[in-house]
């Protein structure tokens, strides 16, 4: 299973911050799709490079938001499904 993206490719991604942001803010984040799962706010994203996911991430600091978590998506043979929480995947203990 790879668990980096090449020079170029696209991923999703589902990155939790601390808190409660309502559908509203959807539009300022691109139109990313945003649920609630108790006080934690998840966007999931679509098809994003590197720089992309960068933008959001600006915009998240910029808001002063806490970062829990980005998860990348479909990296490797499991498209659809998560690669893994980062402390779980090899080498990152």
């Amino acid at each position: 299973m790879r668990d980096r993206l090449e020079w170029g490719e696209r991923n999703s991604y589902r990155i939790q911050i601390e808190g409660q942001l309502d559908e509203g803010w959807s539009a300022w984040f691109d139109g990313l799709a945003i649920t609630v799962e108790g006080g934690v706010s998840i966007l999931t994203t679509a098809d994003l490079d590197q720089a992309a996911l960068r933008g959001i991430l600006c915009r998240l600091w910029d808001l002063n938001l806490v970062l829990i978590s980005v998860i990348p998506l479909n990296v490797g043979p499991g498209v659809g499904t998560e690669a893994g929480r980062p402390d779980e995947r090899e080498g990152l203990r």
